[in-house]
C-alpha cells in the first residue's frame, strides 16, 4: 500500500501522487493569498496612492494618461501576486501567518 506524505493536500486535490497534491494545493493557496493581499492593499489609502502615482507617471511618460487606471490594476495585481508568493514561502518555512495582513507587513 502506498502511503501519502501530504495527507491534507490529498484531501484538497485527491490524486495519488504527493507532488501533484502539494503543487495543486499551493496553487490554490497562492490564488487565495493573492486575492486577500489585493483586498488588503486596495483598502490602504497610502498604498493605493503609491500605485496611482506610479501608474500615472508611467502612462504620462507614454502620452497615454487616460489608460493609467489599467496600469493601476496591473501593478496592484502583480504586487498582490508577489506578496502571495512571499506568504507561501513563509508558510512553507514553518512560519505562522495571519489570514489578513496588517499594513506594516507589506
Amino acid at each position: 500500500m502506498n502511503t501519502l506524505a501530504y495527507e491534507k493536500e490529498y484531501l484538497i486535490e485527491g490524486t495519488n501522487v504527493d507532488e501533484e497534491n502539494l503543487a495543486g494545493s499551493l496553487k490554490k493557496l497562492l490564488f487565495l493569498r493573492s486575492g486577500l493581499n489585493y483586498i488588503s492593499i486596495s483598502k490602504d489609502k497610502q498604498k493605493m496612492l503609491e500605485v496611482k502615482t506610479l501608474a500615472t507617471a508611467i502612462m504620462g511618460a507614454c502620452a497615454l494618461p487616460e489608460l493609467a487606471f489599467l496600469l493601476e490594476f496591473f501593478i496592484l495585481s502583480l504586487w498582490s501576486l508577489a506578496e502571495g508568493v512571499a506568504d507561501i514561502k513563509c508558510l512553507l518555512a514553518g512560519e505562522k501567518y495571519r489570514f489578513l495582513k496588517k499594513w506594516s507587513r507589506f
